[in-house]
């Protein structure tokens, strides 16, 4: 059994260790790193393009694509040092291993050298948009969906490009097994009747980072503070878009996959009937409850889930298990506990009020299947 590597790897690996003790960024240049998959600050930038001149970036390429024809055993020592040493050869990992390699392995002479060559010398930086299948922003249904209408936005000196796309809704599931109830809230941001809960916490403290992060740049009344700003709330509003896709995405799945409908509360109107503290008004004002129930609307209708929207009243106030209404039901030391008065049932105030609204979800799809038969419920 031979447990080490031949000599001409350990002379690949001698080779390359030279190159690195001679060349490798200083730490404190280093501290400055990527922001996204295509941002490559300019300390890398140098770095990649040195690795390509000298045939590191990538061994097992030609010369001419910033390799040296390494086998197998010499790329594996070459990715070894590197970890060694803590260092990547490129922050821009989608456009040199995916973006670049494709148009190596599959463009023609010309494309090769306009945008292959540019992207592994980090003379451009590449990267994917990722997509949600089966949702309508899955690029593939550009080909086989019609078309609506398309812009072309330049923002922040990227070019960015939204198709809309018509999307055939399924046909509506029976929900044979029941509603997936779903509470809203601050501290948790959305809750099922399953007991799934969403817990704000994190999202809690990102917002209130981002709150102090303002104020900051608030009071020092300048130019550049106000483009920065600007920019910071662009980035607030893709977060909270992300979270809210994210959650509903988990609800529906998780109703297709039972056989049920959601059952959510109706949203109108929600800002007025809760009633928080003082800190955590700013909380409620600036979360979008109304994307939420957009984002979850449509990814019901595409994948054939009922929805419906059912009256809130009384349902954190409402024992799951006897149906006794009483406010001091809700523990007054911890919002988060519910305490029957009646039948003594204890558990979690935003489970029990999302089993509520569950039960309510099917009252009320009794009465949009048969409205002759069932009374309408009144809307808060």
């Amino acid at each position: 059994m031979q447990l080490a590597f031949d000599a001409d790897v350990e002379a690949f690996r001698a080779e390359f260790v030279a190159f690195l003790d001679e060349h490798l960024p200083d730490e404190a240049e280093t501290v400055q790193r990527s922001r996204s998959s295509s941002d490559i600050p300019a300390w890398a930038r140098r770095w990649q393009r040195l690795l390509f001149d000298h045939g590191w970036l990538l061994p097992g390429n030609p010369p001419e694509f910033g390799g040296r024809n390494a086998t197998v055993l010499q790329q594996y020592v070459h990715a070894e040092e590197l970890s060694r040493r803590r260092i990547y050869p490129s922050f821009n990992p989608q456009g040199v291993g995916i973006i670049a390699a494709s148009i190596l392995s599959f463009g023609t002479a010309e494309q090769k050298q306009n945008w292959a060559v540019p992207i592994l010398r980090a003379e451009m930086t590449a990267s994917l948009g990722m997509s949600e299948p089966g949702a309508g922003s899955d690029l593939a249904s550009l080909r086989t969906r019609v078309i609506g209408e398309t812009d072309l936005v330049c923002r922040d000196g990227k070019w960015f490009l939204y198709a809309t796309i018509e999307v055939p809704e399924a046909p509506v599931t029976d929900p044979v097994n029941g509603f997936v109830g779903v509470d809203l809230g601050i501290v948790n941001i959305a809750t099922t009747s399953d007991g799934d809960r969403t817990a704000g916490a994190r999202l809690n403290r990102y917002r209130k980072r981002q709150a102090r992060f303002r104020k900051r740049l608030q009071a020092k009344r300048t130019r550049s503070a106000r483009r920065l700003l600007c920019k910071r709330g662009r980035k607030e509003t893709r977060f909270a878009a992300d979270v809210n896709h994210q959650i509903s995405k988990r609800i529906v799945a998780e109703a297709e996959r039972t056989g049920r409908g959601i059952a959510v509360e109706q949203l109108g109107g929600i800002r007025d009937r809760v009633r928080l503290l003082k800190p955590q008004r700013a909380m409620l004002h600036t979360w979008a409850f109304a994307q939420f129930g957009r984002f979850l609307t449509y990814k019901a209708r595409v994948a054939g889930v009922a929805l419906v929207q059912v009256d809130p009243a009384h349902t954190s106030q409402t024992c799951s298990r006897c149906g006794h209404v009483d406010k001091r039901n809700r523990n007054r030391r911890s919002q988060s506990k519910f305490e029957c008065g009646q039948c003594g049932f204890v558990g979690h105030a935003d489970h029990n009020a999302a089993v509520n609204i569950a039960v309510r979800g099917v009252e009320r799809w009794g009465e949009v299947m048969r409205p002759h038969a069932a009374p309408t419920l009144t809307a808060s």
